[in-house]
């Protein structure tokens, strides 16, 4: 459902040295503000000139190519480290600025209290201290916060999983995603393709996983949230965009546990709970409890309906048998018959019969 999903498949993949490929996007590691995070965290682990270099001006600190150059000199002159040498001549003229200072006295920081602060604590110190999270809030840029949330969250993870370290938490969380920072596939051809929905469409594959199907997740928070029954029913669209996807086998995954950001327990996505129990077989238990809730909590929404447009004219309880419809993907078909869910079964134009509800499809008036 969205882009941000992928780091946990992605790691997972990697770890069984499964080739794999992001269809259309970048993978998670590779991501501009994710290599911007791990880059503060690899200069305050070690001078990495390669990490210096990138998150000097980052946010922007106005240090242009003259000022780097002055750094540069500095460090081969003294046979140093780029971040050493700025530290060295921060009072120089040419580099006495507050920005620069304030860089130094953030990386001395963190360095001071490797041993007493978490990694994920670090970072969003880091985040907070170099307002690079208020800027992408400021840009509305909404896909880069999920990228950063979700790497925060999985090194709060990788630390609840480690109790016990050989060394500082920070050396240990920077060597386990070596693995994944420097994984190559480019050479194979045989690979597991990862992509969002909306990449997906006019794409059809043996076998399918669609992944994060929690409630808030997909369908999406934004789309519970609005109270709007057209919201819901995109996304409702969008998961049979992603169901249809698959000629042979399709699996669909869902996680229990604790949302951090929503501050409550997850619950199963209700495009799960709309589906007949008879038609599909479960891996592991499923609580009954969760789906209890999530019952409750879709009966005491009290969803909006918006006023009909001319688009809605022809369709919903006046489609019956016999009816020629128009779908926006599919195109015209002939209505079937009505099942005892209200669901249409159309045989389209390619041969091909599909069960869909109502509000999908347009009711073309008969020919005269």
């Amino acid at each position: 459902r969205a882009a941000h999903l992928s780091r946990f498949i992605e790691q997972a993949l990697i770890r069984a040295n499964i080739p794999y490929v992001m269809w259309g996007g970048v993978r998670f590691f590779e991501r501009m503000e994710v290599k911007d995070c791990i880059s503060y965290l690899r200069l305050v682990a070690s001078d990495d000139d390669l990490a210096f270099e990138r998150v000097i001006n980052t946010p922007s600190r106005k240090v242009g190519k003259v000022t780097l150059e002055l750094i540069t000199a500095y460090a081969s002159q003294e046979g140093t480290t780029l971040y050493q040498a700025l530290k060295n001549h921060i009072e120089d003229p040419k580099l006495n600025r507050d920005a620069l200072h304030e860089f130094v006295a953030l990386i001395e920081e963190c360095r001071s209290r490797a041993y007493s602060m978490g990694v994920c604590s670090m970072l969003e110190y880091i985040l907070e201290k170099t307002g690079l999270k208020q800027e992408y809030r400021d840009d509305n840029d909404e896909q880069r916060l999920e990228n950063i949330t979700e790497l925060v969250d999985s090194i709060r993870l990788f630390e609840s999983e480690h109790t016990e370290w050989e060394q500082l938490p920070l050396y240990d969380y920077l060597q386990d995603i070596a693995l994944y920072t420097n994984a190559d596939y480019r050479k194979e051809t045989n690979k597991v393709r990862l992509m969002t929905i909306h990449q997906s469409k006019g794409l059809e594959f043996p076998y399918v996983f669609i992944i994060g199907l929690s409630d808030g997740i997909f369908p999406n928070a934004r789309s519970i949230r609005e109270r709007k029954r057209t919201a819901l029913e995109e996304e409702r669209r969008l998961m049979y965009v992603a169901a249809t996807r698959a000629e042979k086998c399709l699996f669909l995954t869902e996680s229990e546990g604790y949302d951090v950001q929503a501050q409550q327990q997850k619950l199963p996505s209700r495009f799960i709970a709309e589906i007949k129990r008879d038609l599909f077989v479960t891996e592991g238990a499923m609580d009954e409890a969760l789906w209890r809730r999530l019952q409750e909590q879709i009966a005491n929404e009290n969803l909006e309906d918006e006023a009909d447009s001319p688009d809605d004219v022809g369709r919903a309880d006046s489609i019956t048998a016999g009816d020629t419809v128009f779908h926006k993907i599919f195109g015209q078909g002939e209505v079937l018959e009505i099942t005892d869910t209200g669901s249409c079964k159309v045989r389209f134009a390619d041969g091909k019969i599909r069960f869909l509800r109502s509000t999908f499809l347009s009711r073309l008036a008969p020919e005269m």
